[in-house]
């Protein structure tokens, strides 16, 4: 006899949050070109149609969890930064604690991302350019506000900067994913180092 699918009953919010949830952790596994809706759809315990009704195809899906990812991860950016206890803190942070809350939590994410990253596809280039962008300008402040403050010296540049912290700490996170995490931990305390002795303020 053949196994009909159960479906929960589920708000559309929440099942396209659901999708969401599951496309990830497949995208993640067999990477975006063997990633397929029906594995998808099996691992949500729904059928392909359902999720056909969110999304017209894999590429807007991909493209649905890159921001959702892209979101999560520049919430956390902010996060760090308005916990810490001064502007000083907040950027040595940027460096040293936002991989360790990223990648140890939601692997995933990462694996996601470094992933879009290469894609020839216009669109996907397109949504991980604005990525780039919100983090870009997010950092920069925050340089712009050290300077102001008189935490970071004031002959640098807060735009190449903010371009070389994100260069630093995406580099890093990539290393996590292939190195032991204490292998790149003393590389982030030695970048955190470096960092307060050339840019910041006594």
């Amino acid at each position: 006899m053949e196994m009909v699918k159960s479906f929960n009953r589920m708000t559309g919010k929440d099942r396209k949050k659901q999708i969401l949830r599951v496309a990830q952790h497949v995208f993640a596994e067999d990477n975006y070109y063997g990633a397929t809706i029906a594995r998808i759809a099996e691992e949500a315990d729904i059928t392909e149609p359902t999720i056909y009704l969110y999304f017209k195809n894999k590429k807007e899906l991909f493209i649905a969890v890159i921001e959702d990812c892209a979101s999560f991860q520049l919430n956390a950016l902010k996060r760090i930064i308005d916990n810490a206890d001064d502007l000083k803190d907040a950027l040595v942070n940027l460096i040293h604690e936002e991989y360790k809350f990223i990648t140890q939590v939601t692997p995933d994410i990462e694996k996601i991302m470094n992933m879009a990253r290469v894609i020839n596809d216009p669109d996907i280039k397109a949504c991980m350019l604005k990525y780039n962008s919100d983090v870009h300008e997010l950092v920069k402040e925050n340089i712009e506000k050290g300077v102001e403050e008189g935490v970071i010296r004031d002959d640098v540049d807060p735009d190449a900067l903010s371009r070389i912290l994100m260069g630093v700490v995406g580099g890093m996170r990539t290393m996590l994913l292939l190195d032991p995490p204490e292998a790149v931990d003393a590389i982030f305390i030695y970048a955190v180092d470096l960092f307060e002795k050339t840019i910041l303020r006594e």
